[in-house]
């Protein structure tokens, strides 16, 4: 949904540029023949994003969410997915015990609601402006987002008693965490109760390394590596500040530009002409009156000259 249509000569349209290899070495795709190396920009909001941004800066950021914000999410084994899901799981026995309990109960595991749910970032499950909220949150606090949003979600569809009453199957289950109230996922209330959850980073991340001794070796693909993944914004600069120390490269300062917002115009009204009457309209604009024979006078006025 981030990236346009950015496939170069190399690779065929119908591939996907994460199985191509592309973003893992020195090829990116193209754009006009031209390719793009060396450091991606920094990532813009998410409003600027799906508006304003042009073909690289949306590639680039693609690129930073697939490599720096959730690495190991879209690879062939997905084996990052599979270990949030269980991080996950572990979260919502310890802050939604009931919920958990009903889930196991059903048979509802977390892979069969929530890759929908973080591979697409809410893009499919949530209103466009509270997506645009939550990417701007996921930008900027990183993976941590994704837990908050995915436990809020949970708890508007099962929280109460007479929710999962509702709910005594699978398919029932599965229906009520797809079809919330869009009156409960309006930005402003939704992103209160998001901020609401109560997950600190190292909460998480002690969480992911439980999670991490608990899965099998004979698990299929490489082993998840939580720890390349970054928190949010500011650790990347943090890193890419790092890495620019150690090249030898001056430290950059950032910049916030902000943009002020138009001032409202007011309306413009229209003129009351109802009822009014308009002289002249057949005299000249310029010049000297034109002489000619006396009219008549008459009793009433023209049609001509009167407007209803």
């Amino acid at each position: 949904m981030l990236a346009p249509v950015v496939w170069g000569p190399c690779v065929p349209e119908e591939q996907p540029w994460h199985l191509s290899g592309a973003g893992r070495g020195p090829w990116r795709p193209t754009v006009d023949g031209d390719h793009w190396q060396g450091p991606a920009p920094s990532i813009p909001s998410a409003r600027d994003v799906c508006v304003a941004s042009g073909p690289r800066e949306a590639f680039w950021c693609l690129v930073q969410i697939c490599e720096v914000y959730l690495p190991g999410y879209y690879g062939p084994h997905m084996e990052a997915v599979r270990l949030d899901a269980e991080v996950f799981m572990a979260l919502l026995r310890r802050l939604l015990p009931h919920v958990h309990k009903h889930l196991q109960q059903v048979g509802v595991g977390p892979l069969l609601y929530l890759p929908e749910w973080f591979l697409c970032l809410f893009a499919r499950s949530l209103p466009f402006p509270t997506v645009l909220r939550v990417w701007d949150a996921f930008l900027s606090e990183g993976a941590r987002v994704l837990f908050r949003v995915g436990l809020t979600l949970v708890r508007l569809a099962l929280g109460t008693a007479e929710q999962r009453g509702a709910c005594p199957g699978l398919l029932e289950t599965l229906g009520a965490l797809r079809a919330i109230p869009p009156a409960q996922l309006q930005e402003e209330a939704f992103m209160s109760q998001v901020h609401s959850v109560v997950l600190s980073e190292r909460d998480l991340q002690r969480e992911i390394k439980a999670q991490l001794a608990q899965l099998p070796d004979s698990a299929p693909g490489p082993p998840p590596r939580p720890q390349v993944r970054l928190a949010g914004a500011q650790a990347i600069f943090e890193a890419q500040q790092l890495a620019g120390v150690r090249r030898g490269a001056k430290p950059e300062v950032p910049r916030i530009v902000v943009q002020p917002p138009e001032e409202p115009r007011p309306p413009r009204r229209k003129p009351q002409t109802r009822g009014k009457t308009f002289h002249g309209l057949l005299t000249r604009a310029r010049g000297p009156p034109i002489e000619g024979p006396p009219r008549p006078q008459r009793g009433s006025t023209s049609f001509l000259d009167t407007r209803f």
